[in-house]
C-alpha cells in the first residue's frame, strides 16, 4: 500500500470507536465533577490557563506558583482558546478526553503507513481505546502530558511518511509538554533515525537543546527551580513494577517484546518510573497514571510496528484489552464498581466558581476546589505531593466537609 493511499483513507470504525469512547468518558468525567472527585491537577491547569488569558502568567492557587516554574510545560496554553470560549471545568474534561480519543485515529494511520492492513489497524486502534491504561488517562485529572499520545503518534507518522517539517513541528509541540518528554523525544528520534536520517535526528536534537536551554535561562532569570523526584540506582518496588509491566503489556499482547534488541529504547522511560524515590507516594508506575503516558505512547508505537508485520497480534491485543479492562481497570468500568452519586456540596462549590472572591479549601476538599477553580481567588491549602488525595470515584461516600467554604459565597462573616 502506498503512502498516498493511506492518506486518502478514512478510518470509519476507529472514528466511531473514538466517538463512543469520548461520549462515555465525557459522561464519566461530568459524573466525577458532580461527585467532587476530580483531582487537583485539572483545577490547577484550568486556573493557570485563565490566569494566562487575563494576566499573561500561569499563576494558580493550588501549587501557589507560576505553573511553568516547576516544569517546562508551556503547552498548557493549549487550553486557553477553549476556556476563553467556555471558562468551566467541563471544558478541561472535554479537551482531555478528546485528545486521548483522537490518538486512536492517528494510531490507525500509523499502522497503515507501516504497510499494515486495514483490519489490523482498526483492531489495534480499538484495543488501544479499551486498554485499562488509556481509559485511566481519560478518567484521571488533566495535565499537558495527556497530549503526548496524540502528538507522539503524529510524530511517528510524520517520520514514517518522511515529512521532516511535520516531524519538527510535532517534536516542538512535544517539547512544550514537559522537560522529561523533551528528552524522551530527542532520545527516541536519535535511536530510530540515526541510521536512515541522521540529519533529521540532529535537527530534532538541536531543537530540543534550544528549548531546554531557553527553559533553563527562564528558570535562572526568575529564580525558579524545577521539580523532580530523588533518584537512586536501585528499584525500591521491584515486585510492584514487574506487575505494572505485565499490566501494561498484556493489553498490547506483549507485542513490543517482538522488537528484539530495539526494545532497549524503553530503558530511559523505565528508569524514570522505577528508580524514583520519595515522590508520588513512592510509586510513579501505576496503570492509568499520567506519569506513565510517555511509556505507553512508546509501547503503542512499538505495537503498531509489530502489528503491521504480524496482524495476529492486533486480534490478541483486542481480546486481552477487553479482559484486562474488565478486571484491572483503574476506572469505575470494572466488575464490582459503580459511579458515586452527585455530592450535596457540589452546588456550593459551583457557586464559589461563579464569583471572584477569596475562599480557602483544605486539601481534603480538593474535588470541590477544582469545581471552584474558575474563581481566581479560590485557594487550595495544605496539600502534600501525592497521588491518592482525591476520593475514589467508585466509593459512594459524600465529601461531608464542614470547612467555612461550605456556607457558600453569600454567607455573612
Amino acid at each position: 500500500m502506498s503512502v498516498e493511499t493511506a492518506r486518502r483513507e478514512f478510518p470509519v470504525i476507529p472514528a466511531a470507536g473514538a466517538a463512543a469512547f469520548s461520549l462515555l468518558f465525557l459522561y464519566l468525567g461530568i459524573r466525577q465533577m458532580l461527585g467532587l472527585r476530580i483531582g487537583s491537577n485539572s483545577g490547577t491547569y484550568l486556573q493557570s490557563a485563565l490566569s494566562f488569558l487575563h494576566h499573561l502568567n500561569t499563576h494558580n492557587l493550588s501549587d501557589h506558583i507560576v505553573e511553568t516554574a516547576p516544569h517546562d510545560q508551556w503547552m498548557l496554553i493549549a487550553l486557553c482558546p477553549f476556556v476563553a470560549l467556555w471558562p468551566h471545568l467541563e471544558t478541561v474534561v472535554v479537551v482531555q478526553v478528546l485528545a486521548v480519543a483522537a490518538s486512536a485515529i492517528v494510531l490507525w494511520y500509523l499502522v497503515r503507513a507501516l504497510d499494515g492492513s486495514r483490519a489490523a489497524a482498526t483492531t489495534l486502534s480499538l484495543a488501544w481505546l479499551i486498554s485499562p491504561s488509556v481509559e485511566g488517562f481519560a478518567f484521571g485529572d488533566f495535565t499537558p502530558v495527556h497530549f503526548v499520545p496524540l502528538l507522539g503518534f503524529a510524530l511517528a507518522l510524520a517520520l514514517v511518511r518522511r515529512q521532516p517539517v511535520a516531524a519538527l513541528i510535532f517534536a516542538q509541540l512535544l517539547f512544550g509538554v514537559k522537560e522529561d518528554v523533551l528528552m524522551f523525544t530527542v532520545w527516541t528520534c536519535a535511536f530510530v533515525l540515526w541510521r536512515d536520517d541522521r540529519r533529521l535526528a540532529v535537527a530534532i536534537a538541536v531543537l530540543g537543546a534550544v528549548n531546554l536551554g531557553a527553559y533553563e535561562l527562564y528558570e535562572a532569570l526568575h529564580h525558579y527551580h524545577s521539580v523532580a523526584p530523588d533518584y537512586a540506582f536501585y528499584d525500591p518496588h521491584p515486585l510492584a513494577h514487574v506487575l505494572f509491566l505485565l499490566e501494561v503489556l498484556a493489553p498490547l499482547a506483549f507485542a513490543p517484546l517482538r522488537l528484539g534488541w530495539r526494545v532497549l529504547l524503553v530503558l530511559p522511560f523505565l528508569a524514570e518510573l522505577f528508580l524514583a524515590h520519595g515522590y508520588a507516594e513512592g510509586l510513579l508506575a501505576r496503570s492509568g497514571s499520567y506519569y506513565t503516558i510517555p511509556l505507553l505512547t512508546l509501547l503503542g508505537i512499538g505495537t503498531a510496528t509489530v502489528v503491521a508485520r504480524s496482524p495476529q497480534f492486533a486480534r490478541a491485543a483486542l481480546v486481552l484489552s477487553v479482559l484486562c479492562a474488565l478486571t484491572l481497570n483503574p476506572t469505575v468500568l470494572r466488575f464490582g464498581r459503580h459511579l458515586s452519586a452527585p455530592d450535596p456540596l457540589y452546588p456550593v462549590a459551583r457557586a464559589w466558581g461563579a464569583v471572584d472572591a477569596p475562599v480557602d479549601f483544605p486539601c481534603a476538599d480538593q474535588g470541590a476546589w477544582v469545581v471552584a477553580s474558575t474563581n481566581p481567588q479560590a485557594n487550595l491549602a495544605g496539600c502534600d505531593v501525592g497521588m491518592e488525595r482525591q476520593r475514589k470515584a467508585y466509593a459512594d461516600i459524600p465529601l461531608g466537609s464542614t470547612a467555612p467554604w461550605t456556607r457558600g459565597p453569600g454567607a455573612t462573616k
